[in-house]
C-alpha cells in the first residue's frame, strides 16, 4: 500500500486538491452570493429558451451572438449552460454550476500546462493549488461570470498549442478552442490574436519546419472558419456594440472631460485636451493600475459583484513568492525553460491591454482576469526557488515554509470569513437581494387577483419576472412587444404590460407613497412596490397600513430594511 501511495503520490496530491477545489466552489452555492443577479438571470432564461423554443429571448433561433434585453451577449457559456439548467431547472444550481464546472476544469489545465511548460511536479502541483483557493477564481467560479470559461479555453489551447510540436496534429483543436474565445467574452477579441502573434514568434523556428503539414495547414482553415462568423457580427452584428458602449475612445464621461478641459484652458485646450492625448493617457493608467499593489492585494475590484471588497485580488503570502520570483529572475538564476518563461512574461504584459481600451477599465477584475493564470505560475515557481535555494540548510526551508503556511492559512481562513460573513451583509444589493422571495409571493398568490402590477425603477424586472415565474418562453416570444414605457397602461401607471396581467412600470409623474397608490389600487390588484422608489424613507410597514392599502409582506434586506412590499387594496 505504501509502495502504490509513494508511486502514485503526485496523482493523489493532485485529486485532492480537484476536490478541494471543487468543494470551494460548490459549497452553498446556492446561497453564496446572496441572489441571482441580473446577468445570470439572462443566462438562465437564454438556455431555458434555448432549451424550449431553440431560440433566444427575442426569438433568434440558435444566434451566433446572443440579444438579450439589454444588450449582445457572447453566447458560449449560455450554451454550455444549456445541459445544467436541463437537470437543475431555472435556480441557483442551474447557472452556477456552469461557472464552477468551467472553473474546476481550470484547476485541472493549469496543473496539465505548467507542467507542460516546464516539467516540473512540484510547481505543477502548487499552481493548481493556488488557483484553487485564488479569491479572483473562487469569485467568478461561483456567480454565473462567463469568464471562468474563457480561462479554461485561453489555458487549454495553450497547452495544445505547446502539445503540436510533439504531434502536430494537437494544433488542429488548439486552433479551434482559439477561435471559440472570442465567442465567450468580448476581452479575447483584442488579446487572443496578439497572444497567438506572440506565440508564433517565439517558435516562429520551431514552426518554419511545421507549417508545411497538413496538421498546421487544416489548423489554420478551422481557426478562420470558426471566427467567420463572429467576423461578420464584429463588423455588421451586435459583437460590436458591447464594445462601442465602454471603449475609451468614444465614451461620454472621457468626451466630457475634455469638453471641460477646454472650457477652463482656451488658450491651448485644443492642444493639450483633446481626445488622442487623453485615450493615450487613459490607457496608461488603466495598463499600469492592472498591476498596482492597491488592485492585486489590498483593495482589489471596487465592483461589489467582482470582489469581497476587503482584499485584493491575491493574498498577501502570494505578494512574497512574486516577489522572489522576480528577484531570482533578473538576477538570471530561475533555471527552468527559457521560452516557457518568456511565453508567460509575454502573457502577463498582453493580459491588460483590453481592459485598459475600455471606460474603467483600470480595477475591473471581469475584465483584467487572463492576468491570473501567469501571476498564479510565478506564485508556483516563487515555492520552488525557495525550496531549491534553502533544501541544502533544512531548518531554514522548515522555519521559511511554516512561517508562509501560517500566512497563507491566515490569509485564506480571513477570505473565507469575509465572504461568508461580511460580504452578504455588505454587498446585499449588488446581488439585487429580494426578488427572489417577492416572486415566490407573487407566483403563489397570482391567480387570487386580476392584474399584477411590479415596479420597474428599482431594476428592470422583466427578466427576474420570466425567471422566477419560469414564464414559457414560446408565450413570452409571442407576447413581448418591448419595454419602452407608455403612459397610463393602468391608470396612475406608465410602463408595459405582458399577458394583459403583469404590468411593469411605476406611479406616474412625481406621484409617490402610499396615498398615491390608494387613489388606483383595487383589492383585485397585487402591486410589488420599491420600498427606496414609492414608499419613500418610511419606517418597517405592518399588516394594517394607513391609506387603505394592505400590505401583504414586506421584503427585507440582511440589515431588517425593508426592499419591496408587496400591496393590494384592503
Amino acid at each position: 500500500m505504501s509502495y502504490w501511495i509513494k508511486r502514485n503520490k503526485v496523482t493523489i496530491i493532485l485529486s485532492l486538491i480537484l476536490v478541494f477545489s471543487a468543494f470551494l466552489r460548490v459549497y452553498k452555492l446556492n446561497l453564496d452570493p446572496p441572489e441571482l443577479f441580473g446577468d445570470e438571470l439572462d443566462v438562465g432564461y437564454q438556455a431555458y429558451s434555448i432549451l424550449r423554443t431553440g431560440r433566444d429571448i427575442q426569438g433568434y433561433f440558435l444566434p451566433i451572438y446572443i440579444h438579450s434585453l439589454a444588450e449582445f451577449r457572447a453566447p458560449l457559456f449560455i450554451y454550455s449552460a444549456t445541459p445544467f439548467i436541463k437537470i437543475f431547472g431555472l435556480s441557483e444550481w442551474g447557472v452556477r454550476l456552469t461557472a464552477a464546472f468551467w472553473g474546476i476544469l481550470g484547476v485541472l489545465m493549469i496543473y496539465i500546462l505548467t507542467q507542460k511548460l516546464f516539467n516540473n511536479r512540484m510547481v505543477s502541483l502548487f499552481a493548481a493549488f493556488f488557483l484553487a483557493i485564488s479569491p479572483w477564481h473562487l469569485q467568478y467560479s461561483r456567480a454565473g461570470f462567463e469568464v471562468t470559461l474563457l480561462l479554461f479555453l485561453l489555458i487549454f489551447a495553450a497547452w495544445l498549442f505547446l502539445k503540436g510540436f510533439e504531434k502536430p496534429v494537437f494544433f488542429i483543436p488548439s486552433a479551434f478552442l482559439f477561435a471559440l474565445m472570442p465567442y465567450t467574452y468580448s476581452t479575447a477579441v483584442v488579446f487572443m490574436p496578439l497572444f497567438i502573434l506572440s506565440l508564433i514568434i517565439i517558435f516562429r523556428q520551431q514552426l518554419k519546419s511545421l507549417w508545411q503539414t497538413n496538421s498546421a495547414k487544416i489548423a489554420v482553415l478551422i481557426f478562420f472558419l470558426v471566427l467567420l462568423p463572429f467576423g461578420w457580427q464584429l463588423l455588421f452584428g451586435g459583437a460590436s456594440t458591447r464594445f462601442s458602449q465602454i471603449n475609451i475612445a468614444f465614451h461620454p464621461e472621457i468626451v466630457k472631460k475634455i469638453v471641460e478641459a477646454r472650457a477652463i484652458d482656451q488658450n491651448s485646450g485644443v492642444i493639450f485636451h483633446n481626445k488622442v492625448l487623453s485615450f493615450l493617457f487613459e490607457v496608461s493608467r488603466n495598463y499600469l493600475w492592472a498591476f498596482s499593489p492597491q488592485f492585486l492585494f489590498t483593495d482589489g475590484d471596487p465592483i461589489g459583484r467582482h470582489s469581497v471588497g476587503e482584499m485584493g485580488e491575491f493574498y498577501w503570502f502570494q505578494l512574497l513568492l512574486i516577489a522572489v520570483f522576480l528577484f531570482w529572475l533578473l538576477r538570471g538564476k530561475v533555471h527552468l525553460e527559457k521560452k516557457s518563461l518568456i511565453v508567460l512574461v509575454v502573457w502577463l504584459l498582453l493580459a491588460p491591454i483590453p481592459s485598459s481600451l475600455t471606460y474603467q477599465g483600470a480595477n475591473n477584475a471581469t475584465r483584467l482576469i487572463l492576468l491570473l493564470p501567469p501571476l498564479i505560475i510565478f506564485c508556483a515557481v516563487g515555492v520552488w526557488l525557495l525550496y531549491q535555494n534553502m533544501k541544502k540548510t533544512k531548518f531554514a526551508w522548515y522555519l521559511v515554509f511554516g512561517i508562509l503556511d501560517v500566512i497563507a492559512l491566515v490569509n485564506f481562513v480571513t477570505y473565507l470569513h469575509c465572504y461568508y460573513v461580511h460580504y452578504p451583509l455588505e454587498n446585499w444589493r449588488a446581488w439585487q437581494v429580494g426578488y427572489k422571495e417577492a416572486f415566490a409571493y407573487i407566483r403563489e398568490s397570482q391567480d387570487k387577483y386580476e392584474k399584477i402590477i411590479i415596479n420597474n425603477t428599482y431594476e428592470p424586472a422583466l427578466i427576474r419576472f420570466l425567471f422566477y415565474m419560469q414564464y414559457d418562453p414560446a408565450k413570452f416570444h409571442a407576447e413581448f412587444t418591448g419595454e419602452e414605457a407608455k403612459k397610463e397602461i393602468i391608470v396612475g401607471i406608465d410602463g408595459f404590460k405582458l399577458d394583459g396581467k403583469y404590468y411593469f412600470g411605476t406611479l406616474g409623474g412625481t406621484a409617490r407613497g402610499l396615498g398615491s397608490m390608494a387613489v388606483f389600487l383595487s383589492s383585485t390588484y397585487l402591486y410589488l412596490a420599491s420600498a427606496k422608489d414609492e414608499i419613500g424613507e418610511k419606517p418597517y410597514l405592518g399588516v394594517d397600513a394607513e391609506q387603505d392599502v394592505r400590505v401583504l409582506k414586506t421584503i427585507t434586506n440582511y440589515l431588517g430594511e425593508p426592499i419591496f412590499y408587496l400591496l393590494t387594496k384592503r
